[in-house]
């Protein structure tokens, strides 16, 4: 199997782009010692109120997502997934949504105690956090629509 199968972008993409955004974040705003100060000015406040938002609207709507799967029981798109492997493969997908969303709205919240000084640090923490809760997410709500709409042929 490829390091590179659909499988493994799958798994592990998310990670690697929010590891690899948030790395080449701290490596521009090092080098280029650029200031998001001048572009966030009176508008960081809000900027991080959304983003504290943003996670928990995600949050819950896995939590739906999670819901609607417990109903599911004893159903043949249930005993599909058991059969192919792929049924811890989901609940993984679905755990690391919510703790990355829940995780998203959390780093956002710390975001206050940095306005005034290192934002520029944060921002890359938070660019890396939200591009991970989002490709999670997304990754969880195209698997579960997949599901939906096989049990409604």
């Amino acid at each position: 199997m490829s390091i590179f199968s659909g499988l493994n972008r799958e798994r592990y993409g998310p990670i690697v782009s929010a590891a690899a955004a948030s790395i080449i974040c701290l490596m521009v705003y090092v080098k280029y010692d650029l200031s998001l100060t001048a572009c966030f000015t009176d508008k960081k406040a809000e900027f991080l109120s959304v983003g504290i938002s943003l996670g928990a609207i995600w949050a819950g709507f896995i939590g739906v997502i999670m819901g609607l799967f417990m109903t599911l029981s004893n159903t043949i798109i249930l005993e599909k997934l058991k059969n192919s492997g792929y049924i811890n493969d989901l609940h993984s997908y679905l755990i690391s949504s919510i703790k990355g969303s829940i995780l998203f709205s959390m780093i956002s919240f710390v975001g206050f105690f940095f306005l005034l000084k290192y934002f520029e640090y944060y921002f890359c923490i938070w660019l890396g956090s939200i591009i991970y809760a989002g490709m999670t997410f997304l990754r969880a709500a195209n698997i579960s629509y997949s599901i939906m709409k096989k049990v409604h042929e």
